[in-house]
Parts: C-alpha cells; sequence; structure tokens
C-alpha cells in the first residue's frame, strides 16, 4: 500500500507553482499503543501525504504513556486489535482523568457491530478494521479536522474573552462619546458620553431608551435601525443625526451602531463623532478615488459582518468578482489618464446596474466585485451574465480608438461554511481566472476540490498517462557543506505531463503508483532515462551522482536487478554515479527484501540512501536491516529547527551519531540561510531545497562556485 513515490519532502510544491517558498506540511504526533514497529510502519506510511507528515511513537505501559502525555500535545492514539497490558480503554480513563482532547481509534481484526457498539460505548473515537486501509485514512483525516477545528474554537474564545475585555478597555479611554445599549436601554456610557450630553454622572443614562437623546424626526430612523441589528445579531449602521442634550440644545454628530457584547451580553455600541472634517474624512477612507466606488477595505469590513450574519443560516447569498480582460493590453498602449476614464466608464454601467441593497466596490484598477445578496445561486449566475453581457456592450473610446470590454466573473457563495473575507475574495478571484480560461463559458462558480483526493475518471486518466510512459524528469541539487571540492548530487524528481504539458507532481498520483506492475514499469522508465542522462554528459574530471527514488515494489523484483546488471555493463556508465532512495517506511514493512535488495545494489558498487529518517520509532531497526551509505534527515524535522532547543538537541545528536557510524547526511527543505547555519553547526554533510535551487529540468547548479 506504501509508496515512496519519486519525490522527497524536498519538492512539495506543485510543478506549476514559481514561488521560492516551498509549502509546510503540518507535523501529526501519533501515540501507538500495543502496536510493534512492523505493525506501525506501514501505517505511518498509508497516513503521509503532501499535507501530513506523521511521526510516531510506541508505547507499551501505562508508564509511557503518561509519561509522553505530560511531555507534549499529541494528536491521537492509534491502539492495536489485541488486548494487551495497557489498552485503549484505560488510555482513554487516563485522557478523561487529564481532561485532553485526544481522540483514540481503535482497530480491530474484522468489522464487527457489537465490538463498535461497545467502543462506542467506552468512548473510543473511532473503530476500524484493520485491513481497512483506505477507511483508516479517511478516518483519521476526519478526527484530526475535527481536532482542529476543537483546538481553533478554544483558541476563538480565548482571543474573543481578550478582545471584549481590550474593547471594554479603548471605550473607557475613548474621545468619542460610546454607549452601551440592550433592548434600547442604556447599560453602560462612557465619560465622553457623559460630557457630550451634559450628564454629570452615569446613573442618570442607565436604563433610560437611547433614542430619548436625539431629536423626534431622527427617533423613528434610529429605532428601525437598533431593531434590525437586534434581529440579524451582527451588523453596523451609519448615518448623520441630531443630537439632544440635557439642556435642550442640539448638535449634529455622526452615528454608528453596531453589535457587541457588553459584559458578555449581547448589546448595541452606539459612537457619536461631533467632528464634522472627520466624518468626511472617514467616508472618503471608504472610497476608490477613480471610480467614486467603494473599495476593498470597506468591501472586506462589509464582507466579514455579511459572513457572520449567514452563520445563524438562511442569510446565504453570493460574492461577484468581476475582472476585465483586456486591461493589461489597455493599460500598455494609453496613457494613464485614459486608463482611469475607461476604467471609471466601467465602474458607472456596473453601478447603474447594481441597485440597493447589492453592494459593488473596486478591488483594483481591473477588477471589481458585487454582493449579491439573495440565496439562489441560479439567481447569482444569471446576474453575472448580465453584468458581463453589460460589459461587452461597453465601447468606450479611449485616445483615437474605440475599446471593446469583455470580462470574466468568478462567483464563491457565502453561507454558513464560508471562509474568512479575504480567503473568500480569493476563491471568486480563482473562480474567474479559471472562467477566463474556459472557452464555452465567462462565468464559473468556485468549488472546493482537496489536491490529494482524485475521482475514478481522473485515476483512469492518470493509468494511462504511465502506461503511454508521458513522463519526465527534473533534478534538484544536493550541496555539500563539508569539503572544498565537493561530488556534485542531484535527486531525480519525476513529474506527469498533463493536458497541454502540464507537470503533476507524483502526490497527486500516487494512488495510481500502488499498483505493482505500473510502479516497477515507472522506476524502470526514471532509472533508463537517467542512465542516459549520465551518458549523454560531457566528459569532465567532475561527474555527477543522481538519487534515484525507487517504490517498495523493486525491493522484491529480482527482473529489474538482472535489467539494471545488463545495463550498466553495456552503457559502460560508472555504478558509483547512482544512488538508490527507499523510505524508511517501506524498509520497516519488507525488512528482509529490502536488505537482500540493498546487498544486490552494493554487489553492483551502487550506493543506498534512505530517506524520511529521524521521526519513526523504527528508525533504529531500519539501520539494522539496511546498510545505508546516506541517510536523508525528515524535512520537517528540519523545519522546525531553531523552534524548540530540546528538539534542536535531538536534532544535533542524530547527527552526530550517523556520523560516528559513518553515514553521509542529507538535509531536504532548505528555505532560508538561518536553516542553512544551524544545519552547518549541526554537522550535517549535504543540504539540499528550494534556497540553493528548486528542481529544474537540466543539471546547471555551479556547484564549484567560489
Amino acid at each position: 500500500m506504501s509508496q515512496s513515490e519519486h519525490i522527497e519532502n524536498t519538492d512539495l510544491k506543485p510543478a506549476t507553482q514559481s514561488s521560492d517558498q516551498q509549502p509546510s506540511r503540518k507535523n501529526v504526533h501519533l501515540l501507538f499503543i500495543g502496536l510493534s514497529a512492523e505493525e506501525i510502519a506501514p501505517l505511518l506510511a498509508l497516513l503521509r501525504t503532501p499535507r501530513i507528515s506523521p511521526r510516531g511513537r510506541q508505547i507499551k505501559t501505562e508508564k509511557q504513556f503518561l509519561t509522553s502525555l505530560s511531555e507534549r500535545s499529541w494528536d491521537m492514539v492509534i491502539c492495536s486489535p489485541k488486548e494487551g497490558k495497557f489498552n485503549a480503554v484505560e488510555a482513554i480513563e487516563h485522557i478523561k482523568r487529564l481532561n485532553k482532547d485526544l481522540p483514540v481509534i481503535q482497530l480491530i481484526p474484522e468489522a464487527d457491530s457489537q465490538k463498535q457498539l461497545e467502543a462506542l460505548k467506552n468512548r473510543i473515537t473511532a473503530i476500524v478494521p484493520l485491513d481497512e486501509k483506505e477507511l483508516l485514512l479517511h478516518q483519521v483525516r476526519q478526527e484530526l479536522t475535527n481536532l482542529e477545528n476543537r483546538r481553533q474554537l478554544r483558541k476563538s474564545r480565548a482571543a474573543l474573552a481578550k478582545a471584549e475585555k481590550r474593547n471594554f478597555q479603548l471605550m473607557e479611554s475613548s474621545k468619542n462619546a460610546i454607549a452601551c445599549c440592550s433592548h434600547n436601554k442604556v447599560v453602560y456610557a462612557n465619560e465622553s458620553f457623559l460630557d457630550l450630553f451634559g450628564e454629570f454622572k452615569e446613573s442618570l443614562v442607565l436604563n433610560r431608551d437611547i433614542t430619548e437623546r436625539f431629536i423626534d424626526n431622527d427617533r423613528e430612523m434610529i429605532q428601525s435601525h437598533l431593531t434590525e441589528l437586534n434581529q440579524y445579531n451582527v451588523g453596523e449602521s451609519t448615518f448623520n443625526i441630531t443630537g439632544l442634550r440635557t439642556d435642550q440644545s442640539e448638535f449634529n454628530a455622526h452615528l454608528e451602531l453596531a453589535t457587541t457584547k457588553f459584559k458578555g451580553e449581547k448589546s448595541i455600541r452606539v459612537s457619536l463623532t461631533v467632528d464634522d472634517h472627520l466624518v468626511d474624512k472617514s467616508l472618503n477612507e471608504d472610497l476608490n478615488l477613480i471610480s467614486g466606488l467603494f473599495n476593498k477595505d470597506f468591501l472586506l469590513r462589509q464582507l466579514e459582518l455579511i459572513i457572520q450574519r449567514s452563520l445563524s443560516g438562511g442569510n446565504d447569498c453570493s460574492l461577484l468578482y468581476i475582472e476585465l480582460d483586456n486591461y493589461d493590453e489597455i493599460n500598455g498602449n494609453v496613457t494613464p489618464e485614459h486608463r482611469d476614464r475607461y476604467v471609471r466608464e466601467i465602474g458607472t454601467a456596473l453601478n447603474k446596474a447594481v441597485k440597493h441593497p447589492h453592494l459593488l466596490a473596486q478591488l483594483e484598477n481591473n477588477a471589481f466585485a458585487v454582493v449579491f445578496l439573495d440565496s439562489s445561486p441560479e439567481k447569482a449566475q444569471t446576474f453575472a451574465e448580465k453584468l458581463s453581457k453589460l460589459i461587452g456592450q461597453q465601447e468606450i473610446k479611449v485616445a483615437e480608438d474605440t475599446i471593446q470590454s469583455s470580462c470574466s466573473v468568478g462567483i464563491a457563495l457565502i453561507n454558513d461554511n464560508s471562509p474568512p473575507p479575504a480567503e473568500l475574495l480569493s476563491n471568486a478571484e480563482s473562480a474567474a481566472i479559471e472562467a477566463r480560461a474556459d472557452q464555452e463559458t465567462a462565468i464559473q462558480i468556485f468549488s472546493a476540490t482537496s489536491s490529494y483526493e482524485l475521482d475514478d475518471n481522473e485515476m483512469k486518466q492518470v493509468s494511462k498517462a504511465v502506461d503511454s510512459g508521458n513522463l519526465k524528469l527534473l533534478f534538484q541539487p544536493v550541496v555539500n557543506l563539508t569539503v572544498e571540492k565537493p561530488v556534485a548530487h542531484y535527486e531525480v524528481l519525476l513529474r506527469l505531463l498533463g493536458a497541454e504539458e502540464t507537470e503533476i507532481s507524483p502526490n497527486e498520483f500516487r494512488n495510481a503508483m500502488c499498483d505493482p506492475e505500473t510502479a516497477i514499469k515507472v522506476d524502470r522508465w526514471v532509472i533508463e532515462n537517467c542512465l542516459s542522462q549520465l551518458k549523454a554528459a560531457p566528459a569532465s574530471d567532475q561527474k555527477s551522482n543522481l538519487i534515484i527514488n525507487l517504490s517498495v515494489h523493486c525491493l522484491g523484483n529480482k527482473d529489474l536487478l538482472v535489467w539494471l546488471t545488463n545495463t550498466l555493463k553495456d552503457q559502460k556508465i560508472d555504478p558509483e554515479q547512482l544512488v538508490f532512495q527507499l523510505s524508511n517506511s517501506d524498509i520497516a514493512m519488507a525488512p528482509k527484501k529490502a536488505r537482500l535488495f540493498a546487498k544486490l545494489i552494493h554487489d553492483l558498487n551502487c550506493k543506498i540512501c534512505i530517506k524520511h529518517f529521524g521521526t519513526a520509532p523504527y528508525d533504529k531497526e531500519v539501520l539494522k536491516k539496511v546498510d545505508a551509505d546516506y541517510i536523508k534527515l525528515d524535512g520537517l524535522f528540519v523545519q522546525e529547527l531553531g523552534k524548540d532547543k530540546n528538539q534542536d538537541n535531538q536534532f544535533v545528536n542524530l547527527v552526530k551519531s550517523l556520523s560516528e557510524m559513518d553515514k553521509i547526511t542529507i538535509a531536504p527543505l532548505v528555505e532560508d540561510s538561518k536553516t542553512m547555519v544551524n544545519l552547518w553547526k549541526a554537522g550535517v554533510s549535504y543540504v539540499q531545497g528550494y534556497y540553493l535551487q528548486q528542481p529544474r529540468h537540466q543539471m546547471d547548479y555551479d556547484f564549484f562556485a567560489e
């Protein structure tokens, strides 16, 4: 089931990205109760994905379990199907006693409804048959998501309590007149509020109707807004009013009403500003100066309120992201004045079409957004088509030319599952980009999909592409830190070519590689092309060594080794230039095959590298089974350097012990100079990562530059 695909932690970035930074994977810390190292290995390999880096600890006794719980925060417990001295029920008792939020998954030999019921009664989170690997993977993902949501909820509650405390402190010291109301009755008023209305103590204000503080003509309007805010629980309103002091004198002010909490209870915050200059400035800051429409900052603030309102259900709506298709072309051919005129006329046309209560804003010079306040996605799409047609009808004369406009529209639905405003806007923009690429429609509704899950149809397409050999290789340098004249090393990384020559990482077709025949076919294709690269390389004193990833299915395949032996002889390639890389989890799952395979590889004078090393409970056993020349440390171990002193010491001790065993160490995922310095101090032999160079189609890194 496990695959050490032709990829390492150094190459987690999708091939289509060009950023110099690598996306990080999430460490998942697991406790395994009653499972042997051989049983843990396939589970860790199963759980390793482009987004998850599992780290496990083997637990045999109650004392080990309690010690582990006191050391750090763990993410999950996975228990053996066998009943031992220490089992899942006892673990749950300790988790409950210590008030830990730690899900427990119990493995059982086979499906049994009675055992499932018994497990649930014992507060075991989930029970999964041992041979149901896919079910286990989905169950673990689901529980990790639930755990993360609970942790975020606790953090949010703590942050909310802190914010409410800070909010009260700010109200107390504010120069603005601020009061809080519950059911229109004043429950709090700051000193500025008392001063503004001519009151000398708070008791004269409390429990009085807030509308009494304004002239008769404004009271009905204020009452209407207060009712609306109470009804929807969230929101805000701003408008100009006339206040009424205790001596019946009047003053003009800018009034802001917003939902808040006071002493833990829902209330309405009333804030008044009497400086007309500041009022005008505040209004202008919400507008785009070119089009006169609301700007991006204002839109994000409104989206936050709209999203909060949608959480209660029944307030679904849509966000439309409108991007002008030909803006870049126009921008490069006209003066800034003509460009602004073009944008202004588009904005004017949209402003006439987008009526209240829908909200229109200009985000960038080439992009507008509409919050369409209707729950129907179909109506939102129809409205988007209307706006797209409207923009397409605009013939705007700029300089001596008449510009025919067009646009692409992305739609992101707003409901009780919506992300924060910035992410929601990004989703709508992504949909607009997809719409532009679509030849049939200029409108696209955003749909969230998982990058590591493929449907059956996609799996068939991937398998077909692998069968046709529609593959290519990339090379990433592995650079020596410890010697003046290093040997050039490259790790070989595989790409599958998709539609229009797009490059697909093995992370996205790992399921297709579970088939042994397909995996071996790909492994052989990679080796064959690597040998061709070495043979075609110009004669030089400095040769390049290639680190080639192999799948677990190669370990017991004699035909591959026979073919490799004959090919090396026929092509007269130095076998020492080949380093075959195996995952430690693959070795742990098939130790006898791995030991024999490594011996035969060494007999050919090729070398062996073990990757993902340093965080699994079976690492020492793996080293005993396979006499490796190189050890590639776990990438997440490297990324966390400098964050935890104890873990840094563990890393240094690990590198030292490997060096004493004459193992050459490689550190992947190097992204900055600080990490380089830490690795050099730790005594790591080789480094690899985007800080040095991202994977390229040629082996062109200058290893010997001064």
